[in-house]
């Protein structure tokens, strides 16, 4: 596959909007993380309009554009999760690791989506019952049901798994199932039963804690990064260490404007949407409640400034402000957690940067013209 450079996708999207008069689109893919070395590996969630959409001319574009794997999904889709390809996990993924490049944030608006346990239940099942079909002689035709689809499915109920019962999310499939193998099992099929055993244990897993109640919330973090490479790390009031600014994203709220009133609220620097890059990069925890946990999932953003530390102006929750580097982020930063957002987030600034910040750009050109 081709590699294809942020001016090329602004000249894509440019003549995608143009012609198809979409309501978003969005860049996302297996790029995101150091692990990619192609930029060949991002893709396009186009947001067609529902009332006036051209499927002719949108089946042209996206065979014209496969190098980018076009995905074309309607707001109904994504509000009723009705299209195949397209689930509440899948919709996490997009919504905390893609980068907005035109239209409104649709998937914002649909930001309480989340998956529970009683839906990710009911795809386990709903695999077992398609197994047991063929392994019993039921359907012996069903040829859709080859071990692509399953390892297909099967990195997609193990990155859900994890995020509902440990609040960890990676968008990187791979990254989860280490992640899985390292917490619970080893994941080796070779055979259909295997596969079978496998998404069997992962149902006894669910059932065991279908009484825990789980709240999800979305919300923002910001890193500020000085001409020197460096990144500006906040004291905590209580001692415990260092962090970012981050909080909670308030509902109908942009993840763009939460980010410039958290920077507001927290250290007293007004910033305009222009300043904000949004990153591929994604924070979650999960916190215990009195009745069940919360997950709490943050999407990333950055904001290039030479700030002066010692004229911020802090809330409650911290007390001092400097700018350091990774060494000591990793010495004294509050969670391991931290260090691997600022660690990932400098080492796609240094593969990427240029990438990174063309993309942020093209949203900026469409929303300076009227096309």
């Amino acid at each position: 596959m081709k590699r294809v450079s942020a001016e090329e996708i602004g000249n894509i999207v440019e003549k995608i909007v143009r012609d198809a008069r979409p309501k978003s689109v969005y860049a996302y893919g297996s790029w995101i993380g150091a692990w990619s070395e192609k930029d060949s590996d991002i893709r396009m969630l186009l947001v067609s309009r529902d009332s006036k959409t051209d499927f002719a001319l949108l089946k042209t574009l996206a065979e014209k554009y496969t190098p980018l794997n076009l995905t074309i999904l309607t707001e109904d889709e994504i509000k009723n999760g009705a299209h195949p390809s397209f689930n509440s996990f899948c919709y996490i993924n997009l919504l905390f690791s893609s980068i907005l490049l035109y239209g409104r944030d649709v998937l914002a608006k649909e930001f309480s989506k989340f998956p529970d346990v009683d839906s990710a239940l009911w795809r386990v099942q709903c695999i077992l019952q398609r197994i047991r079909n063929v392994l019993s002689n039921k359907n012996k035709s069903d040829e859709a049901l080859n071990f692509e689809k399953l390892n297909r499915w099967l990195r997609l109920v193990v990155s859900e798994f994890l995020f509902l019962t440990k609040g960890y999310f990676d968008p990187n499939p791979s990254g989860a199932k280490k992640k899985f193998e390292e917490s619970f099992f080893k994941l080796d099929a070779s055979t259909l039963e295997d596969f079978y055993d496998i998404f069997c244990r992962i149902k006894k897993m669910y059932l065991a804690r279908r009484h825990q109640r789980v709240k999800i919330r979305p919300g923002v973090f910001v890193l500020f990064r000085n001409d020197s490479g460096k990144y500006l790390v906040l004291e905590r009031s209580d001692g415990q260490g260092f962090e970012f600014v981050k909080g909670g994203v308030n509902a109908g709220e942009d993840f763009i404007d939460a980010a410039a009133r958290e920077v507001r609220e927290e250290i007293g620097v007004r910033v305009t949407p222009g300043e904000i890059i949004q990153l591929p990069v994604v924070l979650s925890f999960r916190f215990p409640l009195k009745e069940g946990y919360e997950i709490r999932i943050y999407k990333g953003f950055l904001i290039t400034k030479n700030l002066d530390p010692r004229a911020l102006r802090f809330e409650r929750f911290f007390r001092k402000a400097r700018f350091t580097g990774l060494d000591e982020i990793s010495r004294v930063i509050s969670a391991p957690e931290y260090y691997r957002i600022v660690k990932e987030t400098d080492a796609l600034l240094r593969e990427k940067f240029g990438l990174i910040l063309g993309l942020n750009r093209i949203k900026l050109t469409f929303l300076n013209e009227s096309i």
